[in-house]
């Protein structure tokens, strides 16, 4: 199945990362570098074309399996957002995750997510799902539409 994985995670205080996750060479989804960030995430075609550009390198890119217990994927994405851990990131976050097909009818799925904290994670509400085109413009407004019910 040819598909990308990225998450959209609005802070505390109003910045927006997009993060990209690919595929390890045994088939598990990693997350892949720091994410992109919108100039101006209420502007629904820039969101949206930071969330088809990480879907696209989501689809693209392969990376080696390697032992994530000494070499943690989050590792350098933690210490460029100043976090000690992901349970501390997560505090207040509101987080939207975005799956990009390109085989059959090319499509997007967006889901809001609630977080549970530590002990649950990000858990995707699934009845508030939509799925969409591949348009930049849709996409960012339906993200923008899904972080307002994904719940801190």
């Amino acid at each position: 199945m040819d598909y990308g994985l990225a998450d959209v995670h609005l802070q505390p205080d109003g910045r927006t990362f997009v993060n990209t996750y690919v595929r390890d060479s045994e088939g598990g989804w990693v997350l892949h570098g720091l994410p992109f960030v919108p100039n101006d995430a209420t502007d629904a075609e820039a969101l949206g074309q930071a969330v088809i550009d990480a879907l696209h390198v989501s689809i693209a890119t392969v990376v080696p399996a390697q032992n994530y217990r000494a070499n943690p994927p989050d590792q350098a994405f933690l210490a460029w957002v100043g976090a000690p851990s992901y349970a501390e990131y997560m505090k207040g976050v509101r987080a939207v995750l975005v799956h990009g097909f390109l085989d059959g009818t090319p499509h997007i799925l967006v889901t809001p997510q609630s977080n549970g904290g530590a002990r649950s994670g990000f858990e995707p509400m699934r009845e508030h799902r939509v799925k969409l085109d591949w348009s930049a413009k849709e996409a960012g407004a339906a993200v923008q539409a899904a972080l307002e019910i994904a719940t801190a």
